[in-house]
Parts: C-alpha cells; structure tokens; sequence
C-alpha cells in the first residue's frame, strides 16, 4: 500500500496486483456483467457468495478449486468450456492398459479473440509480476495468483496451451473458520506467489513433460483502435496585459514580490531549507518540491522453495498481491479426491485440481 502508480493499462495493472484499477473497471461495466462472465467461463452460478455487487471483482465468492481450475481452462482452450469431471480409478480385468479418452461436453464460452486477449495480459504475471517463479517452468505459462484478506487464503491459477491447474492452500480450525496462514515453512506469512506457485510449477513440470512446447495464441488487441492516451495538462504561462493608461504606482518604497505557491508545491513552512529570511537583495527561498519515483521490486527469479530455509524466516512476498481480497475459504466437494496433507501442518481443503485442455 501506500504507492501510485499513475495511469495503468488493465494489462500492467493485472501483473502487478494494482487493484484500484479492476475497481474502477467493475463500476463501469457493472458487477452484474462481471458474474456472467465468470458463470460463462466455468464457475457454477450457485458458488457460495458469487454476488451482484461491486466487490466482487476482489475475489468475494468462495468458488471450489476444480471449477477455478476449469474456468482457466476455458481461456487456455481458446474460449470453449468443457463441463468438468473426476475419474476416480480404471480396473481391468486382465490387467492390461486400454486407450481412453474422455468425451468432454464442449460449449462456446467466450470469442477465441476475447480469449487471446486475456490470456496474453495474463502472461505478464509470469512474465513480470507475481507469479514470476513459474517461469521456472521453461514453457509458455499464464495465470493469476490470489491472497485474501489476513492471508487466510493463498492460490494461484494457471495454465499452458495444454492444461490448467488451480493449487488453493487455506488452514481451517476445528470448526471450519479459515486461518491465517502465518509462520508456516519458516515465513511470516504466505502468500499466492509463494508457496502455491512453487507447487504449480513442480506439478505441471511432471505433467508436461515430454510433450510438446506449445505457444499462446497472438494478441487481437480487441479495441485497440478506441484507446485514448491519457495526457496530462500542463498549465500555460499568463499572458502579459497592457494598458493604454498605465495607473502610477503609488507604493513609498521599495517592494519585495511575494512568493507564490500552488497545491503541488511544498509551503514555505515545510521546507528544509536552513535560511529562508530575506535579505533587501534577495527574494524569500523556497525549497522545490520533492518528488519521488514509486519504487516497484523485481520479479522473483527463482521459485520459492518448498522447505523450510535453513537460515530462517524468507518473505519472498510477491508484489501487492491483493487480487481475492476478502474470499471465504472454498467450499469441500463431495465429488473431489480426499485433501492433501501437508508435512508440517495440515492445509486441508481441495490443494490442486487440474483440467485438460483439448
């Protein structure tokens, strides 16, 4: 908190978590259009506290992993969304191993043009932004990474050309109230760019290996042609004014001009300045305003471990990572496999789910 950083593209804002941006963009488009399209994408229109209001491009509703999972899919798989399912075992009688595949039931989503847009903004947080330790993967990647509010929740979504998986870490009490995720492997706290990012990037490096390395679709630049620059007014100098009859100054001596000062300025008052009395010679001295740049850290290189470091507590935090603020824990589903463990302390919940594209 506490930064500005001026006129934002939606593309900047997403890979650096600016929040304030997707706000402004949700009162215009209305939050009404920002459920239907996650309805459109993959998340059940009953998802616990997916609402009609303008919180809810914050992350407000509790949706389950699998269906985060497959609505990333959507996108991955050019706007086309296959309705999600679970295959628990494959027995057979002899033994032997069969080819099977699955017959997906596949619904136009959105505009593969609309897809290649959002896909391309969301390279940038692999790129440049949050989840920067997924580049570690040495593919072509996409995805968002979420913390909720007091860290209660971390995840994060991502995907290829080929797959999508969702890995959402939440610590639950004895009666289901989501905890934070504090002093956990050695850190003060967790976060979607740490943890959760370092198990995407392990899991789909096994799942994808050996196949192929495959390229996002380009950009449409959909509207492209409608942005307007935002400029910044730069005030002119007045004008000098003349008269054909000057009045004679009537002042009985010497005068000093005053200083002038505009609401960008410093006031006098406030200045460092170690002399500011006037001299007969001299006007009063006024210290320039100070400005400074916001300072935005680097990406994570590497991606964060996944045990505890020897030499004690490492942030790791990526950069204002706020997009799911406020999301209650998800849901548990009935029809998911049984949760995953953790070494140290039980996440329990549904950690990883993935979807196939195809």
């Amino acid at each position: 908190g506490g930064e500005s950083f001026g006129f934002l593209s939606v593309r900047d804002a997403l890979a650096k978590s600016v929040n304030t941006i997707f706000a402004q963009l949700n009162i215009r488009v209305g939050p009404q259009a920002t459920v239907d399209a996650a309805v459109k994408l993959g998340l059940p229109a009953n998802t616990l506290g997916l609402a009609d209001n303008y919180a809810n491009v914050f992350g407000t509703a509790s949706p389950r992993v699998i269906d985060m999972a497959n609505a990333y899919a959507t996108l991955a798989a050019g706007g086309r969304r296959a309705e999600p399912y679970l295959v628990k075992s494959m027995d057979f009688v002899d033994g032997s191993q069969a080819n099977w595949a699955a017959s997906p039931v596949v619904q136009d989503a959105v505009s593969p043009q609309v897809a290649a847009d959002a896909v391309e903004a969301m390279t940038r947080v692999v790129e440049s932004g949050s989840a920067g330790g997924a580049r570690a993967l040495g593919r072509p990647a996409a995805g968002k990474t979420g913390t909720t509010t007091e860290n209660r929740a971390v995840w994060f979504d991502g995907f290829t050309p080929q797959a999508a998986t969702a890995v959402g870490m939440y610590l639950p009490d004895k009666d289901g109230n989501a905890q934070p995720l504090q002093g956990i492997g050695g850190r003060s706290e967790l976060t979607g760019g740490s943890y959760p990012v370092a198990i995407w990037t392990a899991f789909m490096r096994d799942l994808l290996a050996g196949q192929e390395v495959k390229d996002f679709p380009p950009r449409a630049g959909i509207g492209d042609g409608d942005v307007r620059q935002q400029e910044v007014p730069v005030p002119s100098a007045p004008e000098p004014t003349t008269s054909d009859n000057p009045t004679p100054s009537t002042s009985s001596g010497p005068s000093t001009p005053r200083p002038t000062w505009s609401p960008t300025d410093i006031r006098p008052s406030d200045t460092r300045s170690t002399d500011t009395r006037p001299t007969p010679t001299e006007q009063p001295r006024m210290t320039p305003p100070r400005t400074r740049e916001p300072e935005i850290p680097a990406p994570t290189a590497e991606p964060p471990a996944l045990e505890p470091p020897a030499d004690g507590p490492a942030a790791n935090k990526p950069e204002q990572d706020r997009p799911v603020a406020n999301k209650p824990p998800p849901q548990p589903d009935a029809r998911a496999p049984a949760p995953a463990q953790a070494p140290a302390r039980a996440l329990r919940g549904q950690p990883l789910a993935t979807s196939y594209v195809g």
